[in-house]
């Protein structure tokens, strides 16, 4: 019986999903923000101890958020975003914040 359990616990989302909650009812992105909270706040504690400010980690949050939100509707990035982000790496150096 215990091996059952830990078989649907790996099969299970780390973050919950939506539901039977349509994405336009007006309680849908507050749902989503619920499911999200704790990965978010996670995400900020771990940087936080690697010694980021946490300002700087939510700002940095916010941009990366925002390059997000400027996807095309099928999920691709337009070549200007592209080129911006090969600007910004520069170095080479893998990315911190994956």
């Amino acid at each position: 019986m215990g091996d059952d359990k830990k078989g649907t616990e790996r099969n299970r989302p780390i973050i919950n999903p939506p539901g039977d909650i349509s994405p336009s009812a007006p309680e849908y992105l507050r749902q989503c923000g619920f499911a999200l909270e704790p990965s978010i706040n996670r995400l900020i504690e771990l940087a936080v101890e690697a010694g980021w400010p946490r300002r700087d980690v939510v700002a940095a949050i916010l941009i990366e958020t925002g390059r997000h939100l400027e996807t095309d509707k099928d999920g691709t990035r337009n070549q200007d975003d592209i080129s911006g982000d090969e600007q910004r790496r520069g170095s080479g150096r893998r990315r911190g914040l994956h």
